[in-house]
């Protein structure tokens, strides 16, 4: 095959980006021990939460710790459903237990093993049995020549045909190359039939080399592409006088470049690190971006910076920035550049690395890389007492209308009685306050302008409403305009996202019409998020489409409506699952009263369904909503909210906290109070 053929179907198939799963990867160099010792128990617990949080795709390499991570990652994975993730381990080292010299080690408390480079054939047998053994999986999905920097020679006459050889026997699934440069990189492409490449510290917001052939090289041949380094081993976590680049002190060029993106971002209010993360997910060439984390909060932490929505304007800026077509003075607050955003100190994070080399950051530094299991909470974390958040909590889903003003023609007067009149903010406070609730999301109900510029004025003089999530015709065309538009009026300010009734369309794949995907371009550019308003049978749809446009970040609604009533679960489950793969998805918990038997409904009715969300998506990625009114079909709001807290009892102070009100603060851009 010469490079310039597009690649056929003949190999095994198995695809990063087609199976789901890896769209955020866990690097876990940091599990064995990279620059700093992380004990059994803060490995656990920080596997533990990444599962919770939906991530799915884990690389490892028997270097990491001289196969520390292997077996780590190994003993967590081994009591799991094999089809529910995937791992890449990695040949090229093997581990010797020979009493010879051993090289100076970055791994901390790792065993006497010396490492010694090996592309044979047999070498890669070798390894790839070893590395079985120590995770006791019965097969990786991805196997990558490991940095072969050195040895291009050996890993093309010798490693790669060992691997095709391995792959065709059905032995691996997948195979590619991993290291920190690209013309190497792009010669496997070019050369072999190799499905991925790991490419490390290459495709970032300073350095974008591998944007120029190896991306194109890549799409053109079908080469799924992980991206690594996104922080370029500091700089771009804290970008401070000192900061490292690739390792060294940056020089002062891309240290001016670095704060001059820290500053673009600030004028945003979007963090620096939020933008790193997602920046190699814009290119439909990469399939996943690994981030390297060594405790549970990191976890969360870069799980909620993957969740934060970046705005096409930012991106504009950054695009300039980098490729020096911005002007070089200073901006407002480039000053600022370096100070961490509220909530994100900087040495809370830990840039770990491409998953393929010896990144990361030493003990100290400030530290960010690259992005649960239900029933499995750490005993610390099981022991901490429910907490609210700081600020109160969150109702994140209500509504309110008066029938003269605006007709609800969805409201059965007769079969939905009970919510056939008027409800305004002044029914609404006195029962939220109740309930600890000092801030709301409301809602549109009816696919009419004129309802969201009455909710906007109403956000405008009451500030119990900190947001407004209102109606635009996706499909009409000048939804940019209208967005516009909308931010002009009174309340304007508020309006924080779009929703369209997607569960009254009778084309199941509404979503994926153009005319659709690109008013969802609209609204990812005015940086605003997308409520999805699905039934259960629209949310193949809804997964081809969040997966689609990772610049949106999107909220379903009421878990899509399961039948609740009827005790379905399964089908429900795998598609809500597939959907939580994505990082840039959300969940509510709301509008299940109304789903359950209005007559006969308990907690236990609701719990398999949450259970099912708060474990795919994690509660990071999980708010709650009353659905009022609406819910008085079936419940008093004090039922609802004390459903709600009976539902989420198991969970940590923490978790409780964003489920009430962290999340929505966040996805939504909410302020304060």
């Amino acid at each position: 095959m010469t490079g310039g053929e597009a690649r056929t179907a003949s190999r095994g198939g198995w695809r990063l980006r087609s199976s789901g799963i890896g769209r955020v990867g866990f690097g876990a160099a940091a599990l064995g021990g990279l620059y700093a010792e992380v004990s059994d128990e803060e490995a656990e617990r920080t596997l533990e939460t990444a599962w919770r949080c939906g991530l799915r795709y884990f690389d490892v390499a028997p270097h990491y710790g001289a196969g520390r991570a292997e077996r780590r990652l190994g003993a967590f994975l081994s009591d799991l459903p094999r089809h529910e993730f995937a791992v890449s381990t990695k040949v090229g080292r093997l581990l010797v237990a020979d009493g010879g010299a051993r090289e100076t080690s970055m791994f901390a408390g790792e065993p006497a093993l010396r490492r010694v480079r090996d592309y044979s054939a047999t070498g890669v047998r070798r390894s790839l049995t070893e590395s079985l053994e120590r995770t006791g999986l019965d097969r990786f999905d991805l196997v990558l020549i490991h940095d072969p920097d050195d040895f291009a020679r050996d890993a093309l006459d010798h490693a790669y045909p060992e691997l095709e050889r391995l792959r065709s026997e059905g032995v691996v699934r997948a195979i590619g190359v991993g290291m920190n440069h690209t013309p190497l990189l792009s010669r496997f492409v070019s050369d072999t039939d190799i499905d991925a490449v790991l490419v490390a510290g290459r495709y970032s917001l300073l350095d974008r080399t591998a944007g120029t052939d190896l991306l194109p090289a890549c799409a053109r041949r079908g080469v799924d592409v992980i991206v690594g380094g996104v922080f370029n081993s500091g700089i771009l976590a804290d970008p401070r006088p000192g900061a490292t680049f690739d390792y060294a002190p940056a020089p002062e060029p891309v240290l001016r470049r670095a704060r001059r993106l820290a500053a673009a971002c600030r004028r945003w209010d979007v963090p620096l690190v939020a933008a790193a993360l997602r920046f190699p997910l814009r290119d439909p060439a990469v399939s996943s971006v690994l981030v390297g984390m060594r405790s549970a909060r990191e976890v969360r932490e870069n799980v909620d910076l993957l969740a934060t929505p970046v705005p096409a304007g930012l991106w504009a800026e950054l695009d300039a920035i980098a490729s020096g077509e911005a002007a070089e003075a200073p901006g407002p607050g480039e000053e600022a550049a370096a100070r961490p955003w509220p909530g994100l100190g900087a040495a809370r994070h830990t840039v770990l690395g491409s998953g393929t080399t010896e990144a990361g950051a030493r003990p100290g530094e400030p530290v960010v890389d690259g992005p649960g299991r239900g029933g499995r909470h750490g005993e610390a974390e099981r022991a901490a007492p429910p907490a609210d958040p700081p600020a109160g909590r969150v109702d994140a889903h209500h509504h309110v209308w008066r029938l003269g003003d605006r007709p609800q023609p969805w409201i059965d007067p007769v079969g939905m009685a009970a919510i056939h009149r008027d409800f305004t903010l002044g029914d609404l406070r006195p029962v939220a306050e109740a309930r600890g609730v000092t801030a709301t999301v409301l809602v549109q109900t009816v696919p009419d302008p004129g309802e969201t510029e009455e909710l906007l004025a109403l956000a405008d003089s009451d500030d119990l409403v900190s947001g407004v999530v209102g109606w635009v015709d996706l499909a009409g065309g000048g939804v940019a305009d209208e967005l516009e538009r909308l931010r002009g009026l009174p309340g304007g300010r508020r309006l924080v996202g779009v929703r369209h009734g997607v569960q009254d369309e009778v084309d199941e794949r509404w979503l994926c019409r153009p005319e659709v995907r690109r008013g969802l371009r609209a609204v990812a550019d005015a940086g605003l998020v997308f409520d999805l308003l699905t039934l259960p049978r629209q949310l193949p749809a809804a997964v081809e489409t969040v997966s689609a446009s990772p610049d949106l970040t999107f909220v379903l609604d009421h878990l899509s409506k399961p039948a609740i009533a009827r005790g379905a679960v399964r089908d429900w489950e795998s598609d809500l699952r597939r959907l939580a793969r994505s990082p840039n998805v959300c969940c509510k918990l709301s509008g299940l009263v109304t789903e359950a038997d209005h007559e006969r409904w308990s907690v236990e009715d609701l719990r398999p369904y949450v259970t099912v969300a708060l474990d795919a998506f994690g509660p990071h990625r999980v708010l709650f909503g009353s659905d009022w009114p609406v819910c008085l079909l079936t419940a008093e709001y004090g039922t609802v909210v004390a459903t709600a807290e009976e539902l989420t009892r198991e969970l940590g102070a923490a978790e409780r906290a964003a489920v009430f009100g962290g999340t929505a603060r966040r996805v939504y851009g909410l302020g304060a109070g």
